[in-house]
């Protein structure tokens, strides 16, 4: 079978058609200059991340390159950085372990592991120069925090509250 990434147009209120993909898409990303797509392929068990170029016909996975497959693990929520040149994927695996990983847009450069964690949220900061996070640890600490990508750090905000899903503000306040 084959599920479809469908989107509607806001102009025209068509709804588009970008991928036929044999065993389902999802999880689909536009690149920020709208030329491209980051989507999770269903076919798999380990829900691999492929990227590529849109154009007048639906993306098939012979149109597709593979940036992330590993066999005990599954992909989730590529996000595409805002100058289009590398994607954010959540890795989460068997042991209940999640990783943040960045990949450059094609997959050729080995990803930067930013966190390992129970469960995570996480987004680009508005420059590309970090990735905000959210985790829950195994331990069951909540923390939310902004990595660094320059330096491979992260700076911590002293937050007392639970949460479920963490969002920044457009300005990263």
């Amino acid at each position: 079978s084959s599920r479809r990434v469908l989107f509607r147009s806001l102009e025209t209120r068509e709804v588009v058609q970008l991928t036929d993909v044999t065993g389902g898409a999802s999880m689909a990303s536009i690149s920020p200059d709208g030329t491209s797509i980051a989507f999770i392929g269903l076919a798999d068990e380990n829900w691999p991340l492929y990227t590529a170029p849109l154009g007048e016909s639906p993306v098939t996975l012979e149109d597709a390159a593979v940036v992330s497959s590993d066999p005990d693990s599954q992909h989730i929520l590529p996000h595409w950085s805002p100058d289009g040149t590398e994607i954010l994927v959540s890795q989460n695996h068997s042991d209940g372990t999640v990783k943040i990983l960045v990949f450059d847009s094609l997959g050729i450069e080995e990803p930067v592991v930013l966190s390992d964690a129970a469960s995570i949220t996480f987004g680009w900061t508005a420059d590309g120069s970090g990735i905000h996070i959210g985790t829950t640890t195994l331990d069951g600490a909540l923390d939310l925090g902004t990595v660094n990508l320059a330096e491979l750090t992260v700076e911590y905000l002293d937050v007392p509250l639970d949460f479920l899903v963490a969002a920044w503000a457009p300005d990263d306040s």
